[in-house]
């Protein structure tokens, strides 16, 4: 679908989608370990709509009531699985079927299994897990698994580490070590990990670069009102503070919260954005924004946004530590780059940055094409900014996390023009 949005001054208030971090987590948890789970606020993204059938072919019943997602039953080896596009639903589901000492075929997109998965098999294969590759994704033998101590490098993703935690805690494999070498980045993603566990039940223990599971006592159940996503928000946040002169008030965020991407709170207001925290909303309202660095090892998903808040505001910006987004679903560097430059600025790549120059006058260009759901939301929100006639192609794709993004573009007051 290609759409053209218009907006001279975007206000409001919007209810931001539960976390994906989250509901996925215990989802597929919940099927793990055979413990009912009730959700609320959750957005059901094609991601989440995948971890729904992985625990449906786990054996579990999933049903929606009253707009809370409930997921009960009790554990059933799958035999296949088909994980599409989520690694965070791959990589933990192979550790916990792993521990369950399962043999299990996976099937994956195109684009995941083009992805960085070497560290954390051979991780596992340590433990006596044998893995074959297979046409479109691996068959799994972990019918030999054996417990004791393992080490994993941090610096690829945090779903190794976690997906190794998760294993621990399948197995029963209580005080051995999960050890990272060589730093972790997004650290913040194991902490949830760790928080959805502690939710069904376990005692976990982290310690320097560590960590182990202690002990696990059953929970009944876990009901949860899930708390706003940041990484959906942040294209929010950026609309707000580059263009809404009266405010956009976001409500469901928790700043407080676990989630990584909450850092973009204070990416704004280091480039001077006017934000209020209230006791039940974000509230941002357009400012004049300076360019700065900001590091985003921690928080990559904010790379985009950051890449559109650059466009617009005073001065350079550099953005750090980008060098895994070569290996999302797509080349995120590269669709930041071709993002920057279709609006006229200059940028400068090296390894693990990008510095991005806004013109003194912007530029849109025609059209923008993107294939990969956050540069095609990255693209809307500089149209908009830019308050030129941009056509945004394969705008659908944005369901994958986001499906009610462009229905709260018009609850603030943005025009769309669908065809």
């Amino acid at each position: 679908m290609k759409a053209v949005f218009n907006c001279v001054s975007p206000d409001g208030e919007i209810s931001i989608p539960g976390s994906k971090s989250y509901s996925q987590r215990l989802i597929l948890l919940s099927a793990l370990f055979s413990i009912p789970v009730s959700l609320e606020n959750i957005s059901y993204s094609e991601d989440e709509l995948r971890a729904v059938s992985v625990a449906s072919q786990c054996g579990m019943t999933v049903r929606n009531s009253g707009g809370r997602c409930l997921v009960s039953g009790e554990f059933r080896s799958p035999g296949k699985l088909f994980v599409g596009e989520s690694a965070t639903l791959f990589r933990l589901a192979a550790g916990g079927l792993a521990g369950r000492r399962e043999t299990v075929e996976f099937r994956l997109s195109d684009s995941l299994l083009r992805r960085n998965h070497g560290d954390l098999l051979n991780a596992l294969a340590s433990q006596g897990v044998h893995f074959e590759s297979i046409p479109r994704g691996f068959l799994m033998d972990a019918s030999a698994a054996v417990t004791g101590p393992v080490s994993i490098t941090g610096r690829i993703s945090s779903q190794f580490v976690s997906s190794l935690i998760v294993m621990k805690a399948s197995m029963g494999d209580f005080g051995s070590e999960v050890s990272v070498t060589d730093g972790l980045s997004s650290a913040g993603y194991v902490q949830i990990t760790m928080d959805v566990m502690r939710k069904l039940g376990f005692t976990l223990r982290s310690k320097d670069a560590s960590f182990s599971v202690e002990s696990f006592k059953h929970a009944d159940s876990v009901n949860l009102s899930l708390e706003g996503d940041f990484s959906s928000a942040a294209f929010f946040m950026v609309l707000a503070a580059l263009k809404s002169a009266n405010g956009i008030a976001l409500r469901g965020l928790n700043p407080n919260t676990l989630q990584p991407d909450k850092k973009m709170l204070d990416f704004l207001r280091q480039a001077g954005a006017d934000i209020t925290i209230s006791t039940d909303a974000v509230n941002i309202r357009k400012s004049y924004l300076n360019g700065g660095v900001f590091d985003v090892d921690n928080c990559p998903d904010l790379a985009l946004p950051l890449a559109v808040m650059a466009l617009f505001s005073k001065g350079r910006s550099e953005i750090t530590g980008v060098s895994r987004l070569r290996y999302k679903e797509t080349d995120r560097i590269e669709s930041m780059i071709r993002l920057a430059r279709s609006f006229g600025a200059s940028v400068e790549y090296s390894g693990n940055s990008v510095s991005i120059t806004p013109p003194d006058v912007i530029r849109a260009p025609n059209d923008l094409e993107f294939m990969e759901h956050r540069s095609i939301m990255a693209g809307i929100v500089a149209s908009i900014a830019s308050g030129s006639r941009v056509v945004n192609q394969n705008v659908e794709r944005i369901s994958k996390s986001f499906p009610g993004f462009t229905g709260m573009l018009e609850q603030v007051g943005c025009r769309i023009e669908r065809f």
